[in-house]
């Protein structure tokens, strides 16, 4: 099989680079390209230029950033998003971008194309990967997009989605496309190009029976926090990695837990990844850490009945913190006050039923 692995770059020069080598130290399969959004960063563009020059393709798309960097240190304030209304508006020129990491894989008659944001990491290596990529699609007939990546706690329960033990993989019940991941390009070539927001595009795939599909042993993890658009505003943090990535990669104790995938567990990012020589606080926040956000992420954890008390985890001795302790003590007040009352309040309900 041949497989393509784009990776679309946001002016963020310390994760894409540590995209790229994650993967090829981690992945290793296949061809890479990286597709640009108007990045103007010199480091990014420098190391674009270092990319070219060792054979691996870049497209640029222009006009989809302005010349404010989410590197602050050329950044000052936000982030304008100059893309059609009809695209990401969160994500300047994601769509576009996608579009034509799919009309290259399609063009140049590869087999599947794997479409990766730049906060991505790959975090070990598994040498049966692209016979397990092949499996999937041979056996499950109804597959859009297969997810490499672990699920994040707040955002995923074991109540929407089945294990298949045929293919190794969890199926959502109701998501029929998922914004990254690996896609055949012969579905792309049937339908058309239908990925992530175009308009329309849930309902004509759902409409039609598929469904996103992810591997029960995961091989890729968000770097928390990255800094993102939201609304035209830049969100989030951005820093070089204290070690030679963001996230520590798997030593063989976790990659044995992953060996044995069943019905029963999700493999959740916060019980598998853990962020390298720093402190990080969980559940995972894969944007903005403000208070809404991350009580709201906990909220989310609790009305599935998934008890998740936030707490600091710490990998080694810490270099720094994320998010700020001041920052997050609302957060964690707020959630314990929340969950004493809430175990108060049922039992009273139910001593009141007696």
């Amino acid at each position: 099989m041949r497989l393509l692995t784009c990776v679309i770059s946001y002016n963020r020069y310390h994760f894409l680079r540590n995209t790229v080598d994650s993967f090829r130290e981690f992945f290793r399969f296949g061809d890479l390209a990286v597709i640009d959004n108007g990045s103007d960063e010199h480091p990014l563009v420098a190391y674009l230029e270092e990319l070219e020059g060792h054979g691996i393709r870049v497209e640029r798309q222009k006009g989809l950033h302005s010349r404010r960097s989410l590197d602050p240190v050329s950044a000052a304030g936000g982030v304008e998003a100059q893309v059609d209304a009809s695209l990401a508006s969160d994500r300047p020129g994601f769509v576009s971008a996608a579009k034509k990491a799919l009309e290259i894989g399609l063009a140049s008659g590869y087999d599947y194309v794997q479409i990766l944001p730049d906060d991505i990491q790959f975090v070990w290596h598994d040498s049966d990967i692209l016979d397990k990529i092949s499996h999937v699609f041979s056996v499950e007939s109804d597959v859009t997009v297969l997810n490499p990546s672990f699920f994040g706690r707040q955002y995923l329960a074991l109540a929407n989605v089945e294990y298949r033990t045929e293919s190794r993989t969890f199926r959502h019940k109701w998501l029929p496309m998922t914004d990254c991941g690996i896609v055949p390009a012969s579905r792309i070539a049937e339908h058309g190009f239908r990925f992530i927001d175009t308009p329309g595009n849930r309902e004509y795939w759902g409409s039609r029976g598929y469904r996103s599909y992810f591997l029960a042993e995961p091989i890729a993890a968000y770097v928390p926090w990255p800094p993102v658009v939201r609304a035209g505003l830049r969100t989030g943090f951005y820093r070089a990695p204290p070690n030679k990535y963001y996230l520590k990669p798997l030593d063989q104790g976790r990659i044995r837990q992953l060996a044995n995938p069943s019905s029963e567990s999700l493999p959740f990012e916060e019980d598998y990844c853990m962020p390298w020589n720093w402190a990080a606080l969980r559940p995972y926040g894969l944007t903005s850490m403000d208070y809404a956000d991350f009580v709201h992420g906990v909220a989310a954890c609790w009305r599935r009945r998934d008890w998740q008390i936030p707490h600091w985890g710490f990998s080694g001795f810490p270099k720094f913190f994320v998010p700020n302790p001041i920052v997050a003590a609302p957060a964690l007040a707020w959630s314990a006050a929340w969950q004493v009352g809430n175990r108060a309040a049922r039992k009273l309900l139910g001593s009141g039923r007696r």
